[in-house]
């Protein structure tokens, strides 16, 4: 009952079959070998093409981003050997092995000139002709080849300055880092010189090493671009100062005891003098407080910032003969280092 007619022809073989996926099972009947029916790569060859073009581009990027950290990497290493050699002195050049015998042929020659002049007693070689003009010749001149110039590395060379972490009026406070070890750099300006003199001084005190007084390591000067940095190097403590530890942290009885006891035999060490050959003479803070005291790892503390510490200075009486001045001159006469002022209590 359907409106369906069937056309037979007689042409070749199988011209009557109308499937569409005939061609396909005859193949696959007549090869086995070949891909299998209904196989999507098969049927579908435009996507193995599509897998490979995103390999391509994949690997591609990859390529790239690996090219362009090697040249940052490259870049940021030229970079830092730059920064280095701005520390040293520019015209610097070594000479080469061709030069350096020529060196050392003409010193020979000096020197044998030199012996033969003073044992047949003839006057001595003339300046310009010198060892230290020879020597100047190629180790002076910014032009032709020169001999390498050696520089002392100083303690402010060795470090290298990571954060700041306090500034006052003197100057400020970096952490740095020295041998492997962290350290606090105070830095003042070449105009307050004669505070970092004074501090020094104080530092260098006979016998003033203490657990609980601030370690004193070394002091230095650096060149930084139009002005000089006057540097004080001391030990490195962490928690910082008790003011700030005591804002960020909530301490116990026992620890505030140990920090009290600590602050007190700082305090005891730096008050009482030492009486001995190479004795240590008293000394006065004059500014404790607790910006000015540090927590050490322990949580006991250490006094810091000895930059307005006085010293005691003993005097003896230069004569004793009189003997009406017999009883004062029993006594020694103790003052300060620095001059009287009765504004801040110096007298």
């Amino acid at each position: 009952n359907t409106n369906r007619y069937i056309v037979c022809c007689s042409q070749r073989d199988y011209c009557n079959d109308l499937d569409a996926y005939s061609t396909e099972i005859r193949h696959a009947l007549i090869n086995p070998s070949n891909t299998s029916v209904g196989d999507p790569d098969h049927r579908q060859p435009n996507g193995s093409w599509f897998m490979l073009i995103l390999i391509i581009a994949i690997s591609s990027v990859v390529v790239i981003v690996l090219l362009l950290t090697g040249c940052l990497i490259m870049y940021l290493r030229h970079k830092t050997i730059e920064n280095r050699k701005a520390d040293y002195p520019k015209g610097i050049s070594y000479v080469d092995e061709h030069q350096r015998k020529t060196i050392i042929q003409r010193l020979l020659k000096f020197v044998h000139r030199k012996n033969h002049s003073q044992r047949n007693g003839h006057e001595p070689i003339s300046t310009d002709q010198s060892l230290t003009a020879l020597l100047d010749e190629f180790s002076t001149s910014t032009v032709g080849p020169a001999l390498p110039l050696l520089m002392q590395r100083t303690l402010a060379r060795q470090i290298t300055l990571e954060e700041l972490i306090g500034s006052g009026r003197y100057g400020s406070v970096h952490r740095g880092k020295w041998r492997e070890d962290h350290v606090a750099v105070k830095i003042f300006s070449a105009n307050d010189e004669r505070s970092w003199l004074r501090e020094i001084d104080i530092y260098q005190t006979v016998c003033l090493r203490h657990e609980n007084i601030l370690g004193y390591i070394a002091a230095d000067n650096k060149d930084a671009s139009t002005y000089t940095q006057l540097w004080l190097v001391t030990e490195y403590h962490e928690n910082g100062s008790v003011y700030d530890y005591l804002m960020n942290h909530t301490i116990t009885v026992p620890i505030l005891i140990k920090m009290m006891l600590s602050i007190a035999s700082g305090l005891c060490h730096l008050h009482m003098p030492i009486d001995s050959t190479n004795g240590k003479v008293a000394l006065a803070h004059r500014d404790l407080k607790t910006k000015n005291i540090l927590v050490r790892k322990d949580l006991s503390c250490c006094i810091a910032d000895l930059g307005l510490a006085v010293k005691e200075v003993r005097t003896r009486p230069k004569s004793r003969k009189d003997p009406a001045a017999a009883s004062v001159s029993n006594q020694e006469q103790v003052n300060i280092d620095i001059q009287p002022n009765s504004r801040v209590g110096t007298y």
